[in-house]
């Protein structure tokens, strides 16, 4: 990632460097990032796809909002060494915390990811997902998600092509 400077932060599209569009675009802006991390923001609006009419969604869903944190921090590292943005699958986690039942409309999520291990399209990643207020960040849930992000060989492969 020897061009990180390319990047000019904080980045307000973060949809360019993940594989969602529209309503599925769950983070709003990344605020940081680095060869090992990223920091990521999104607002609970009344629009938000978990919402679905109601004014709160279940934290566990914040399982999807910390994915496409890592989905972005993936994404960045393809744009900086100049491949393009791939498919990525959440396998599953492990240390999965929860410290808030709901999610409510109108909350301002920081999503940190730090990458624990990466190789060959597998990947181990320590999140958390907090609720930002004008003084500190309260822990909504952590979790280690473990992902794969094939590349098109593997892709074939896994399609049967």
């Amino acid at each position: 990632m020897e061009n990180i400077n390319k990047l000019e932060l904080p980045i307000k599209n973060p949809a360019k460097f993940m594989p969602h569009s529209g309503k599925m675009v769950l983070i709003d802006e990344i605020i940081q990032f680095d060869k090992n991390s990223l920091t990521a923001s999104a607002k609970i609006n009344k629009e938000h796809i978990f919402l679905d009419g109601r004014d709160e969604f279940s934290s566990v869903l914040g399982l999807e909002i910390m994915a496409q944190g890592v989905a972005c921090y993936a994404g960045i590292g393809n744009y900086l060494n100049g491949e393009k943005v791939r498919l990525g699958f959440l396998l599953g986690t492990r240390k999965l915390n929860i410290h808030q039942e709901k999610i409510k409309l109108g909350t301002q999520l920081v999503v940190l990811v730090k990458k624990s291990w990466s190789g060959d399209g597998m990947g181990l990643f320590d999140c958390t997902l907090a609720k930002q207020t004008a003084d500190d960040l309260t822990e909504i849930m952590n979790a280690a998600l473990n992902v794969y992000s094939p590349n098109d060989e593997q892709m074939n492969s896994l399609l049967g092509k």
